[in-house]
């Protein structure tokens, strides 16, 4: 749509200056984007502003000029001048849904493109540690990053993932060795103290505890058991 208005609005510039309404200029970057808020129209254009020096007169003359001078197009409701000089452009309602048809007419295949070229990119994402603490971040991560590559691969970069599926070597190895010595830690605790599972684990809570107390280890007695652990 930005491109239908800018050959509108070319179109006026043309007009008016023909007529002579407007001096002869190369009109360049039109300024078209998306006003922040909705009630300034759907398209607003700052070529007035830009064009003022080059055409040596008031952005609001410029404006008025080239709205005066806009071919009629189904597309487009209404137009107006705004401030200093901007143009603003509001949409029909029907162009404002021919999106819509051309998404169903174009399927997966809408918006794609080859800006990318084949271009090789790397993208980073979701590096969880399968050894900590998972949060909620981790899963939103992946919807973001899986995202992210695949609009790039949409428009035609060569996309490599990364930590899409995290370290799972010698973490996990070393991961699973601690769970089999804890294991066998509660079932000796239990076994030879007649005590149960929950006592059993406040048993290795307690030691771990006067070990990280004993900064010295000056009394490795109160902490056996995490000292056993550590040296498996």
């Amino acid at each position: 749509m930005p491109e239908k208005i800018e050959e509108l609005v070319r179109a006026a510039i043309s007009a008016a200056q023909e007529a002579g309404e407007l001096p002869e200029f190369e009109v360049g970057d039109l300024g078209f984007e998306r006003p922040a808020d909705p009630s300034n129209g759907d398209w607003s254009s700052t070529v007035a502003m830009r064009s003022a020096k080059l055409a040596r007169r008031a952005p609001r003359q410029i404006a008025d000029a080239i709205v005066s001078r806009l071919p009629e197009d189904p597309s487009v409701d209404r137009v107006e001048v705004a401030g200093p000089g901007f143009i603003n452009f509001y949409l029909a309602t029907a162009s404002a849904n021919e999106v819509f048809r051309t998404v169903r007419e174009q399927g997966a295949d809408y918006a794609r493109s080859s800006m990318g070229a084949g271009t090789k990119v790397q993208v980073e994402f979701v590096s969880a540690n399968p050894v900590g603490p998972l949060h909620i971040g981790h899963g939103r991560w992946v919807a973001i990053g899986d995202s992210l590559c695949r609009v790039l691969e949409h428009v035609g970069y060569d996309v490599e993932r990364e930590y899409y599926v995290n370290d799972h070597g010698s973490q996990m190895d070393v991961f699973g060795h601690s769970i089999s010595m804890r294991y066998q830690q509660l079932l000796s605790v239990m076994g030879e103290r007649g005590a149960s599972l929950e006592d059993a684990r406040e048993v290795l809570l307690a030691d771990r505890e006067a070990f990280v107390a004993d900064e010295g280890d000056e009394r490795p007695e109160t902490h056996p058991l995490t000292d056993a652990f550590n040296e498996a």
